[in-house]
């Protein structure tokens, strides 16, 4: 019988914590970047960690879900040319600062699919290092289904806004200020469906 009991608590346990974060919000990222310089152009790619944004408590009939952040660990970061990760890696500091964030503020996720379906625009604040600026993604191939949200944001990067010296090669060979950012964004949430 306590055997039974502790099951069903178990259970219940269970079935209360699933329903509690039916309606968070999980990502998944991948993100490629590329960049010129004054010998050839390169590229590169990186992972964010898995995100999920919760919702939040006491906000009335509607849904809004907590700010969140988007991790990128620099030291992930991948351009198939160990010299240029180690020259990469210096730049962003990555021992003090190991990772890039991306910052975005409470939501509506109802409001949050309309204004990307509409301006397909993503704004959000980007930190690096210490210094933290506001980006306006521009989205491509943005697909719902069902509960799952997809789409390419596509963004510039300049360097010295970040206050970030590009990484040379004897002083000959220089990195240009601008790096093109992709990053193809996985969404799953409840709350993404149609109502």
């Amino acid at each position: 019988m306590i055997k039974i009991i502790c099951m069903s608590l178990t259970l219940l346990v269970v079935l209360l914590t699933v329903v509690a974060g039916a309606t968070d919000l999980n990502g998944s990222c991948q993100i490629r970047f590329r960049g010129d310089s004054t010998l050839h152009g390169f590229s590169g790619v990186a992972s964010c960690e898995p995100f999920t944004f919760q919702e939040l408590d006491g906000q009335g009939t509607e849904l809004m879900f907590q700010d969140g952040s988007v991790r990128v660990a620099v030291k992930r970061m991948d351009t198939d040319n160990d010299s240029r990760d180690a020259s990469m890696f210096k730049m962003f500091d990555a021992d003090h600062f190991p990772f890039i964030i991306g910052h975005f503020p409470q939501f509506n996720p109802q409001h949050l699919m309309a204004r990307i379906q509409s301006e397909k625009r993503l704004p959000f604040d980007l930190t690096i290092r210490d210094v933290t600026n506001n980006v306006n993604a521009t989205l491509k191939n943005i697909n719902l289904a069902g509960k799952q949200l997809s789409f390419t944001a596509e963004f510039p990067v300049s360097l010295a806004s970040f206050n970030l010296e590009p990484p040379g090669v004897l002083g000959i060979i220089r990195v240009a200020d601008e790096v093109q950012v992709s990053v193809e964004v996985t969404i799953e949430s409840a709350a993404l469906a149609a109502p």
